[in-house]
């Protein structure tokens, strides 16, 4: 089988790709992590010769997505001074801080967007390649499995039947992110319901792929509830 891994960030996909090798399964990745225009993902361009192939996505709660990206990204170019970033993202880090303060100034109060916080997410790779950048242009008639972030050992297991391998240390952890902080994982965070719904308009494409996966019937209804209006525990919705 010609395995083709379609890593949305903070997905899984790097713990995927270890176990892949670690199992000795062989596979091609699509990532577009620090690419500034990457080319768009037409799925004939990559099975063109292929033979035997199986799509493999990554997914994971839209909301929840966006905030391990902003968290890791803010992490990796502000507490730990990194460099591979993308005009103005930095910049972006550094006004807005945390994603509370991002998510609750999306839009202006007449319901506009507000074009400093969307241009900063714009510019941004890990929030701006979400769900729809990689897996709009995928319909039924392909061969197509997922593993959700949340269900990461059942799928790897009835996908490639085998018991997932997962490296004792993370290498890419979901840090919190304050300024000076600590590394920390799986930090519970609070949101408001303006956050919340500001989140949810913002990522309309990406819920929009969670109903086409459901449609196709390649996540369950419970699964594409979960994503569309309930919040993964470590996400706390307050008044």
């Amino acid at each position: 089988m010609n395995y083709i891994i379609i890593h949305v960030g903070k997905c899984s996909g790097t713990v995927l790709q270890k176990s892949l090798k670690y199992h000795k399964i062989s596979f091609k990745v699509i990532h577009h992590a620090n690419e500034p225009n990457p080319v768009p993902i037409i799925p004939n361009n990559l099975t063109n010769g292929k033979g035997n192939y199986q799509f493999i996505f990554c997914i994971r709660h839209p909301i929840d997505r966006l905030i391990s990206a902003f968290n890791f990204k803010y992490t990796r170019l502000i507490i730990q001074g990194g460099s591979d970033h993308f005009k103005n993202e930095i910049e972006g880090f550094e006004y807005f801080e945390t994603i509370q303060k991002l998510a609750e100034n999306l839009y202006n109060k007449d319901g506009s967007e507000n074009l400093k916080a969307i241009n900063f997410c714009s510019n941004c790779d890990h929030i701006n390649y979400g769900l729809h950048h990689y897996l709009n242009n995928f319909n039924e008639t392909y061969n197509i499995r997922v593993i959700r972030h949340e269900y990461l050992k059942e799928d790897y297991k009835n996908i490639f039947n085998k018991d997932i391998y997962l490296p004792k240390i993370s290498a890419k952890p979901n840090f919190i992110s304050k300024i000076n902080s600590k590394f920390q994982e799986c930090t519970k965070i609070e949101i408001t319901k303006k956050m919340y719904n500001n989140l949810k308009r913002y990522l309309k494409k990406d819920m929009d792929i969670i109903e086409r996966l459901e449609k196709y019937n390649l996540i369950t209804k419970e699964y594409k509830e979960f994503c569309l209006n309930k919040l993964p525990n470590n996400i706390i919705l307050t008044d």
